[in-house]
């Protein structure tokens, strides 16, 4: 059943990708962009892997995404096989945002991490951080999911106050499953 999952260089980096960022779900668009692959090589790969319930799948107003299947049986196994400890993937998501100038705190989490009912994808927190960049940043990221994302920005302060207050909205973020791509406040 291993080689079936191991039969061509595309789903190595898939599973490879998927098993640096176990709790992130992936669309199609970005796991294209994450590979150089075409889209409907990766989409027959994903199909192929979901079939054997090592990715599991989820979907968001008609869009699909995948993320591995921490239930999977031979995932250990699995594991070992793909690992590669010296090809370190980049996130794309984490690139577009840590060119972004003064920011202090990035995590990811609603539809990057298949937790849909929250009301925020991204928080960010950062002191004069440019909305213009930032903007065109959210465009790119829009294009690799599909869909909007419902985002938080904040400067030190206001999140700090927030988080001692218990506020709902950075209480989702972290008593969910979430992602830090940058942490820059301690």
């Amino acid at each position: 059943m291993l080689e079936n999952l191991l039969n061509s260089k595309l789903k190595r980096k898939l599973l490879n990708i998927f098993f640096h960022y176990p709790h992130r779900g992936f669309y199609l668009n970005e796991l294209r962009v994450m590979t150089k692959g075409s889209g409907s090589g990766v989409g027959k790969a994903l199909r192929e892997l979901a079939r054997t319930d090592a990715l599991s799948v989820a979907a968001k107003r008609n869009k699909r995404y995948f993320r591995i299947n921490p239930h999977f049986h031979m995932l250990s196994e699995l594991r070992d096989l793909v690992w590669e400890n010296k090809q370190d993937f980049e996130d794309e998501i984490g690139k577009k945002l840590k060119g972004l100038d003064n920011l202090r705190l990035i995590a990811l989490c609603g539809i990057f991490t298949m937790q849909t009912h929250l009301g925020v994808d991204l928080l960010l927190v950062g002191e004069r951080v440019n909305r213009i960049k930032l903007g065109k940043a959210l465009v790119d990221m829009k294009k690799l999911v599909g869909q909007e994302i419902n985002y938080a920005i904040m400067n030190k302060q206001e999140y700090e106050y927030r988080k001692s207050m218990s506020d709902r909205l950075i209480r989702d973020v972290l008593d969910h499953p979430h992602i830090i791509i940058l942490n820059n406040l301690r």
